[in-house]
């Protein structure tokens, strides 16, 4: 079996494992790991086979929502696929990156996939649509003419930005890493509809949430 069928074999051990053993790895239910498979899989490796074309999609997206969900530098992501076959079941196959690809251009392979199709999943609810989100929301958080919620993220860099080195500095946050500053919208069911970018990770959530059109041109947003 070739190094990639045994990769592709141990990804399967996971989503066949327990709820709470997949989840706390990914943070998500292996049922929303599929949905991102079939959402983003074609995406993923358009040049390969139909069949061939999802086992790639599951591989590459297992490996780049671990990575997301814990922040870990490509190392020790490396290692932890290494092992994968001493966490979860004594079959699983051992991963060689460098035969399977590498984690810098898996992520990248995963990013631009969800790149292409940002628009046609981040996106602002319409007229009739924010008033059947305000009904859930005032009912179980007790807030009327609300359609969702808003909060900032950083989005870390492993290496410090190649700029020159006054430049660099505004991309070093308070949590001491370098990174960029990112603030989402989300609906009652945690579904992105919103997003701004484009701040280094120096930037407090107010002033990203300003420069907003959600705070600059309020009335294409919001019902009266």
């Amino acid at each position: 079996m070739s190094q990639k069928a045994r990769y592709a074999s141990s990804v399967e051990c996971l989503l066949s494992s327990s709820s709470r053993k997949f989840k706390s790895p990914f943070r998500r239910s292996q049922h929303e790991f599929l949905r991102l498979v079939q959402r983003f899989g074609h995406d993923i490796n358009s040049q390969a086979q139909s069949k061939r074309k999802q086992t790639i999609a599951k591989d590459q997206l297992a490996l780049f929502i671990y990575r997301l969900a814990r922040g870990h530098e490509v190392r020790a992501v490396s290692r932890l696929f290494r092992r994968l076959r001493f966490v979860f079941l004594p079959l699983c196959a051992l991963l060689i990156l460098e035969v399977a690809g590498t984690v810098e251009r898996w992520t990248d392979d995963c990013i631009q996939a969800i790149i292409r199709r940002l628009s046609s999943h981040v996106c602002w609810p319409m007229v009739n649509e924010r008033y059947d989100l305000k009904r859930p929301i005032k009912s179980r958080h007790a807030l009327p003419n609300c359609v969702g919620f808003i909060d900032g993220s950083h989005v870390n860099l492993e290496h410090t930005p190649t700029r020159p080195t006054k430049t660099a500095g505004s991309f070093h946050s308070r949590k001491e890493r370098y990174g960029f500053n990112i603030v989402a919208g989300v609906e009652d069911m945690k579904r992105i509809c919103y997003l701004r970018w484009g701040f280094s990770a120096s930037a407090s959530d107010k002033r990203v949430q300003r420069s907003m059109r959600l705070h600059t041109d309020p009335d294409n947003y919001f019902t009266s």
